[in-house]
This record gives structure tokens, C-alpha cells and sequence, in this order.
């Protein structure tokens, strides 16, 4: 969570280990442009990680969604088309 704006999108810009257990990692906020390089423990840097894959499966499930939709608007149009013989060569 960012300190500055309290915004749940803070992600990671770089990951370098800083020991056997540690990590240095540098958080931007996209919402205030907050950014900061701190060391992190392995353990804290796992459950950020976690957090992270949760995002992208959620983003991910969501692109999959939104590309179906507008398939199926595309299909939809593209059949009215047909049925209406608005279609010409030349639109290929």
C-alpha cells in the first residue's frame, strides 16, 4: 500500500537480492508516482509476490472476458452485415 496516496497498486520496478534472506526492491505507485528502494525480507517479499500473481490471474481473467465480449460483438455485426448484403469484395 502506498504511504504518500494509500493506493493498493504499488508493484515492483526492480528486485535485487540483497543477501541470503533479503531483497532490495524498488515500488513505484502509479496513482501518486510515489517511488522507494527499501530492503525486504524473503518472507515479505513472498507474500508480495503471491499478491502480485493474484493481479495478474485477476488481469488476466478479465483480458480473457473483455476479448470474448468483443469477439462476440464483432460476430454479431459481422452476421447482420451478411444478412443485410452490405458486404463488397472489396471490404476483404
Amino acid at each position: 500500500m502506498c504511504p504518500d496516496c494509500a493506493s493498493e497498486l504499488v508493484y515492483p520496478v526492480r528486485w535485487d537480492e540483497a543477501g541470503p534472506e533479503h531483497w532490495t526492491v524498488t515500488l513505484r505507485c502509479p496513482a501518486c508516482e510515489w517511488l522507494e528502494m527499501d530492503v525486504f525480507h524473503q518472507d515479505l517479499v513472498d507474500m508480495f509476490d503471491e499478491e502480485l500473481d493474484r493481479g495478474t490471474h485477476a488481469l488476466v481473467r478479465d483480458l480473457k472476458e473483455l476479448v470474448r465480449a468483443n469477439m462476440a460483438e464483432e460476430v454479431d455485426r459481422f452476421s447482420a452485415a451478411l444478412e443485410a448484403d452490405a458486404l463488397l469484395p472489396e471490404d476483404f
